[in-house]
């Protein structure tokens, strides 16, 4: 599409739809011109007239089917139907998450200033004589255009009705809802503009254009915010991005320099991108128009509408790669040779792992000494005879700890008799023999715990190791009577 202009030295170098008063219209600008017309298939004829705005145009921007223009240095314009201004702030520098809400600067600080309830608000410092100033970029969000999971992740549950907004100054990325500013991310290099990554309506995730070759793509995973940095290795001039529509989890982006049309595709799940055609093309500006369209206004004053099939058909054929491989003989090659070497990998891991094993165990006895660890347990105990004899047999068949010694002491008239057994797999067993003549009505049994470092260490000792956990009660509940 031509776009002919009664002024023929009007060239624009930027371009965006918006809904103006319920019409889908182009706007294209250069400095403080521009022309605006209905966008449709159909090639103009009639020349259009060239408009002058307040100011050098920053961006255009659209809000309830009203338009606004931004102005360099300062200014916010409402344009009417019949291509006259109206002032909303001569001094603001951009506009929140809604029209009546403007950003302004005073005093090397950043405000937010609300038009209906006449209120301003201090935001931020900002360095004095900084050109963060001219370079802040904003981004609105609301219900109606941003993705339920994504919206989630930017917003607090208790405000998910408010607008909200982006803001890019500096190398930081802040968040702007309910007139309260948030730091979500700090960046390495100037963060110059936000583009949207889009599925028609909802946007998905964003791009952030630094003022170097790299891209930052923000999208949500597991219910957070991650990052990816893209170097692009090209002096990007304009780039739009969008959502695939066959796969969710994959994004097209499309950008170009002074002289190439570069097309990538990226999948957000592992994040891993790659550049799949570059064509001999040269765009000042490319805009998402639709879910597999987008549209380039090139130096001769010229809207070309271009399709993003390459880049499905590509994630098409690596899709169906993934699913088919085919197999040659070839691959079989040197398997035994292969197998070989890694059972004997795994025979070292075996090796490394019981080692380790050994290690934590013993780390885990020394704790248990230095902690004076104890556990509360009901051992199993029956007596039973064998000939003349009677045994106390005691069972711990809760888990006990590996590679140590329970000893059991049975104390009857101030005699005592114990048995020391190893505990080798958790759980043991242990036989008392009792004296009946020497047995009297109080009968103390008490379980010891040894353990050793290491067959060359000195044994540890933790006396009473297993306890009752009824006395324990008992005893707790006199301390506390007593204070």
């Amino acid at each position: 599409m031509n776009i002919l202009t009664e002024d023929d030295e009007f060239v624009p170098l930027h371009f965006v739809f918006c809904n103006f008063y319920g019409e889908n219209t182009c706007f294209c600008w250069n400095n403080d011109k521009f022309v605006m017309f209905p966008y449709i298939q159909e090639k103009y004829t009639s020349l259009l007239p060239v408009f002058i705005a307040p100011g050098y145009i920053k961006v255009i921007q659209c809000f309830s089917n009203r338009v606004f223009f931004t102005c360099l240095p300062h200014g916010i314009y409402k344009l009417s139907r019949d291509g006259r201004f109206s002032v909303l702030s001569k001094s603001a520098i951009s506009i929140g998450s809604i029209f009546f809400e403007i950003l302004k600067t005073k005093d090397d600080c950043l405000y937010l200033e609300n038009k209906q309830k006449k209120l301003s608000k201090l935001l931020l410092h900002l360095p004095p004589m900084s050109k963060q100033i001219e370079e802040l970029c904003t981004f609105p969000l609301n219900m109606e255009n941003l993705e339920h999971e994504f919206r989630n992740i930017l917003l607090d549950e208790v405000n998910m009705l408010d607008n909200l907004c982006l803001i890019g100054n500096g190398k930081k990325l802040f968040t702007l809802t309910k007139e309260v500013i948030h730091l979500i991310y700090s960046c390495d290099n100037k963060i110059m503009n936000i583009v949207p990554i889009q599925n028609d309506n909802k946007i998905n995730g964003l791009i952030l254009i630094t003022n170097t070759d790299a891209i930052i793509v923000v999208h949500s995973k597991n219910n957070i915010l991650c990052y990816k940095k893209i170097y692009l290795g090209v002096d990007v001039k304009t780039l739009c991005t969008g959502l695939n529509q066959q796969h969710n989890d994959k994004i097209w982006i499309v950008y170009s320099d002074e002289s190439k049309l570069y097309y990538m595709t990226m999948t957000l799940s592992t994040e891993i991108y790659k550049k799949v055609k570059t064509e001999e093309k040269s765009f000042v500006c490319i805009q998402y128009y639709k879910e597999d369209k987008f549209v380039g206004l090139t130096k001769t004053k010229e809207l070309h509408e271009l399709s993003i099939n390459v880049i499905e058909n590509y994630v098409n054929e690596e899709i169906s790669k993934d699913d088919f491989i085919d197999l040659h003989r070839d691959m079989l090659k040197d398997t035994d040779l292969i197998v070989e070497q890694i059972y004997e990998k795994a025979k070292e891991l075996e090796l490394w792992n019981k080692i380790l094993l050994t290690e934590e165990d013993k780390l885990y006895r020394i704790n248990l000494y230095a902690c004076k660890k104890k556990i509360q347990m009901y051992p199993k105990m029956t007596v039973y005879r064998i000939a003349k004899q009677l045994f106390l047999n005691m069972d711990f068949q809760e888990n006990l700890p590996k590679n140590v010694y329970i000893v059991c002491s049975l104390v009857s008239n101030y005699e005592t008799t114990f048995s020391i057994k190893e505990i080798a797999n958790n759980e043991t067993s242990i036989d008392l023999p009792i004296a009946i003549k020497k047995l009297l009505n109080s009968l103390q049994i008490r379980m010891d715990l040894v353990t050793i470092i290491n067959e060359e260490q000195p044994w540890f000792l933790i006396k009473d190791f297993v306890t009752d956990p009824i006395i324990d009660r008992k005893k707790k509940l006199k301390e506390k009577q007593k204070t």
